[in-house]
């Protein structure tokens, strides 16, 4: 394992056979308010327009329909034993508790108005609304059975 200082100071680890491939670059830390974690990027000109490169995607070369996911949730080891390519339903079971959670528990939630807890579940993402419905069908029946 080797690290790649990223230019704000802060360091990504690397495999040392990515190591020099990786270096060939200037990289920095970006901060994403969403996750509230720092990911290594870096930008190149395409055709006149600034694009981001990721570094774990890069690593990982995630298919454009795809997600890399930080398997342990730290989000600068990028070693390949830390990554996965998955779809975003797979990634988004891989999340941490949000930081809005007030009960502890991943998925429910204490609604302030009512103080009652209220569970949530996310069954996917689709391309479209039949089969987000569909998928919303099939896991209400799950749920409740035939009654609905």
């Amino acid at each position: 394992m080797k690290q790649i200082k990223l230019l704000n100071g802060m360091f990504a680890k690397v495999d040392d056979e990515d190591y020099d491939e990786l270096t060939r670059h200037k990289w920095s830390a970006v901060h994403k308010k969403s996750s509230e974690n720092f990911y290594a990027r870096r930008t190149k000109m395409v055709n006149g327009k600034r694009v981001h490169i990721w570094m774990h995607r890069e690593i990982m070369s995630t298919p454009i329909d795809m997600v890399c996911d930080h398997i342990h949730h730290d989000t600068l080891d990028n070693q390949k034993s830390e990554l996965r390519n998955c779809t975003l339903s797979q990634n988004v079971r891989n999340k941490k508790k949000p930081i809005k959670n007030n009960s502890g528990v991943e998925g429910v939630y204490l609604n302030k108005n009512t103080k009652r807890y209220q569970v949530r579940i996310n069954v996917g993402s689709y391309a479209t609304a039949e089969e987000a419905f569909e998928a919303r069908r099939i896991a209400e029946i799950k749920i409740f059975g035939d009654e609905l």
